[in-house]
């Protein structure tokens, strides 16, 4: 009786099965639905980071761009402050050529006026010897009238005593003619008349040696005074054209002596200058040199992250590719299981009908051998003890199954140990090269709304890890909890159950593996990018300022500088500028080649997710690429 009871519970549990399996399908369907609504809020905030993202980079695309703009106006006006120095060089090269024409012109004049001087002191000193030549003639041509007049006077007197002696011989001839009287009255009155033309001729003579002194003395004292006023004048004029002389040449001689020392100042600022440019060149030469080991260094750097780009992608291909290997490996053993338990489930539903026919077939037995008891005793009692046999039978076959189940469970439980263990080393690995790429962000305060974001990022994919490890402590709760159950009721649940979660830790895991490379991807090449963008842009900040500071000094001191020197520092500058705009081109080239890869990798492998993300991107994508057109166009 005790066998018919336990083989009636075993009836009914048989028939309990199915609302049971019901019952945990609906609640599986349940909670995967919440999974999936779970996953479906993640991913749709992953796309609004990575819109975020993408949002960020066009920004410091545009700070960049206005950046650059900035940069190639402040050349521009550095260009024009150098036009303007050369034109400032070139007016003070005119100006010292001025000063020069005229020190020229000054030492002619000065020349001029020394050779006047000279002719004027010889033309006074002619005039002087003129002056005594005339009045050295006048002197003479008075002696000569004085001994004119003198020899006239002593001819008259030698012809007034020849007349006496003839009017004596023809007195002392005429005595005997005549008488003696009138003789005498004769020679009276001829004495008398020659007595008076001798006064007269006396008087005359005494005023004309008067006239003669007078006119002597008074040209001799009318020459003294011309000779003294002509003295006077020529000293006085002598004095004054050489005290004007002196003032020009003195005045001339401080001029010239300001120019030449302005101009020798000018020479030696400009010496200065010279030098100072040189200085400034060679200081330019040493910081373009450092300037391209800075670049040299970054574009090794840049090999080194893009190699470890390739080693983390590489890391992360060998993941997905063991994840892949693991999945098929999971699928290949479900399906095994699936198998087996769908051969027990059919071995014991066969066995359990037999056993249900012989069930039938002993009660029938029973029923005919009441009547006979005492012959059929022997009988039944083998009939008994052969069910009680296939009974034990039967549990210890059930036994052996729940055995291969819990040790299939173990071992499935195990590899997803492993492959999350191996999960966590290469998001360890890749969170060690964000690290190593992000030391100089995080000093930043504009790194961080970045890092905010992959805060976020980091704890939506630690809510992955903790729902999928929700997942797992729900599947080993459910395998705890229905190991003790009848196994014959929920052998099928379990596989399925088994199988669904395991679908679905495996799915999670691969999304969770394939969202957390997306964004590490994404994060670590746009710090990377950021980072060289910033670091670029601080050295030529920097650059500038220390030239803006050169450039102020100089200006404020020599207000001079050469033309050649200013050519090669702006052909310098303008390379510099050259270099380190397509270096940023390169780099925007490949920040947009990084983020297609990330994007084209960032896409989780379920169907209907990926076809509605994929409408979502390839929207938002057209607005980009219609903004950055706007963009470039504008």
């Amino acid at each position: 009786m005790a066998s018919g009871k336990n083989q009636h519970g075993m009836y009914n549990g048989s028939k309990q099965s199915p609302l049971l399996s019901q019952e945990y399908t609906h609640e599986l369907h349940v909670k995967m639905c919440k999974k999936i609504a779970q996953l479906t809020k993640v991913i749709y905030s992953l796309n609004l980071k990575i819109d975020e993202y993408e949002v960020n980079i066009l920004s410091l695309k545009e700070a960049h761009q206005n950046e650059i703009d900035l940069i190639s106006n402040e050349t521009k006006e550095k260009v024009l402050q150098y036009e303007n120095m050369v034109e400032e060089e070139k007016n003070l090269r005119l100006q010292i050529q001025n000063l020069e024409e005229a020190l020229e012109k000054n030492n002619v004049i000065k020349e001029q006026s020394l050779a006047d001087l000279a002719t004027y002191k010889k033309q006074s000193e002619e005039r002087e010897l003129k002056t005594q030549r005339e009045q050295a003639e006048r002197m003479a041509a008075l002696s000569k009238e004085m001994l004119s007049m003198k020899t006239d006077y002593e001819n008259r007197l030698q012809q007034l005593t020849e007349d006496a002696d003839a009017l004596r011989k023809e007195r002392a001839s005429n005595d005997q003619e005549k008488s003696a009287e009138k003789l005498n009255e004769k020679l009276k009155k001829e004495i008398q008349v020659l007595s008076k033309e001798i006064e007269n001729l006396k008087t005359q003579n005494r005023k004309l040696t008067e006239d003669y002194t007078f006119k002597t003395t008074k040209l001799h004292s009318s020459y003294v005074k011309e000779k003294e006023n002509l003295r006077k004048a020529l000293q006085q004029s002598v004095t004054e054209m050489i005290k004007q002389l002196q003032q020009k040449e003195q005045e001339q001689r401080k001029g010239s002596q300001a120019k030449e020392a302005a101009a020798l100042q000018e020479l030696q600022q400009l010496k200065d200058d010279m030098e100072a440019k040189e200085l400034e060149i060679l200081e330019v030469k040493q910081h373009s040199h450092k300037m391209k080991d800075m670049v040299q260094d970054l574009e090794t750097q840049l090999r080194q992250k893009e190699e470890e780009l390739v080693e983390s992608r590489g890391i992360q291909r060998n993941a997905t590719e063991e994840l892949s290997v693991a999945k098929q490996r999971l699928l290949q053993q479900e399906n095994e299981i699936q198998k087996q338990t769908g051969k027990q489930v059919r071995s014991i539903s066969s066995a359990h009908k037999a056993a249900l026919t012989e069930l039938a077939e002993l009660k029938s037995q029973i029923d005919q051998q009441q009547q006979k008891p005492a012959r059929k005793s022997t009988a039944s009692k083998r009939d008994s003890g052969d069910l009680v046999n296939s009974k034990q039978d039967h549990e210890m076959y059930i036994e052996e199954l729940k055995k291969k189940n819990e040790f299939e469970i173990k071992q499935l439980v195990e590899e997803r140990d492993a492959l999350y263990f191996k999960l966590q080393e290469s998001l360890c690995k890749n969170k060690a090269i964000h690290q190593q790429c992000g030391t100089k962000e995080n000093e930043k305060p504009s790194s961080e709304p970045r890092n905010k974001e992959r805060t976020s990022c980091e704890c939506d994919c630690h809510s992955f890890q903790a729902a999928s490890q929700e997942t797992s402590q729900e599947l080993s709760e459910n395998v705890s909890e229905h190991q003790e159950e009848n196994p014959q009721n929920h052998l099928k649940k379990l596989s399925t159950k088994l199988e669904t979660f395991e679908k679905e830790m495996s799915r999670l895991e691969q999304e969770n593996a394939v969202l957390r490379g997306s964004v590490e991807l994404l994060s670590k090449e746009v710090t990377m990018s950021q980072q060289e963008a910033l670091e670029l842009n601080e050295e030529q900040t920097r650059h500038q300022e220390e030239l803006k500071l050169k450039q102020k000094m100089e200006l404020e001191i020599l207000r001079q500088s050469h033309q050649k020197e200013i050519q090669a520092m702006v052909s310098k500058f303008s390379n510099a500028q050259s270099f380190l705009q397509t270096k940023v081109v390169a780099l925007e080239a490949e920040l947009k080649d990084i983020e297609d890869k990330g994007k084209k990798l960032a896409r989780p492998e379920d169907l209907h997710l990926i076809n509605c993300l994929q409408d979502k991107l390839t929207d938002k994508d057209q607005i980009i690429k219609h903004l950055l057109v706007s963009r470039l166009l504008f």
